[in-house]
C-alpha cells in the first residue's frame, strides 16, 4: 500500500512540475500534452489547443 501511495505521488508531482513548467513560459504545449491533461481533467483537449495558439 505505501509503494503504490510513493508512486501515485511521484506522478503527481511530475504532472504538477509539467504545468508549472507550461505555466512560466518554459514548456511549450504539446499535442499529446494536451491530449493527457484534458484527460486527466476531464475537459475536451480543443479547449488546450486554444489556449495555446491565443
Amino acid at each position: 500500500m505505501n509503494r503504490k501511495l510513493n508512486t501515485f505521488d511521484y506522478y503527481l508531482m511530475r504532472f504538477y512540475n509539467l504545468i508549472s513548467d507550461y505555466e512560466r513560459g518554459k514548456r511549450r504545449l504539446t499535442p499529446d500534452m494536451a491530449k493527457r491533461i484534458a484527460e486527466s481533467l476531464n475537459i475536451n483537449v480543443e479547449r488546450l489547443s486554444q489556449c495555446e495558439s491565443g
